[in-house]
This record gives structure tokens, sequence and C-alpha cells, in this order.
């Protein structure tokens, strides 16, 4: 069976994903409660660096790979260029999870 070619003018793919993205802005926005809670991790993280604690971060499949994200970014540059690095992280898999509690 052939595969279906898509035609992203009829299907406003990136349109859609765009006005999904804002909207969820918005609630962002108007949401008292979801902003203090950011500014509550903001705070947790600043008191990780400035503590010269270790984020720990996990994941399994693409969560992981966002986590990882997150501490390159943390650990390298978010904004800014570090120097000295940012965070200390450790990133988590699932199996690593597993292995690591096995060991123990």
């Amino acid at each position: 069976m052939a595969e279906k070619e898509i035609d992203f003018k009829e299907n406003h793919f990136v349109s859609d994903a765009l006005k999904k993205q804002i909207n969820l802005l918005y609630k962002i926005e108007s949401d008292h409660l979801i902003q203090h809670k950011i500014i509550q991790a903001a705070g947790k993280l600043v008191g990780i660096y400035r503590n010269k604690r270790k984020l720990l971060l996990c994941g399994n499949g693409g969560s992981v790979a966002q986590a990882q994200h997150l501490a390159t970014e943390l650990v390298s540059r978010f904004y800014l260029d570090r120097r000295p690095p940012g965070l200390k992280c450790r990133v988590f898999s699932g199996e690593h999870i597993f292995y690591y509690i096995y060991r123990k």
C-alpha cells in the first residue's frame, strides 16, 4: 500500500499547531495559579544553582529526550553563554533507573 502524500496547503498543520500553542500561552497568562507554580519552579532551579546542587531529571522515550535537551540548556546555555557552566544535571532514562536500583 503506497503512502498517501500530505498536502500541507489543504491540511493547515502548521497553522493549527501554532494556534494551539498561542491558546496555551493565553491560558497561562490568565491563570495566576499556573504562573505562581512556574515562579516556584524557577526559584527552586535558582536555589539548586546557588547552593551548587545537582538537578536530577528523568523520562522515558520522548520525555527523556526532552529532559536531555533541558539539561543541555541548563548546563551550557539558556539565553546566556555560561562560563563556568550552569547547573549540574543528571538525566535518567527508564532503563538507567532500573539498573541503578537493581545494583543497589
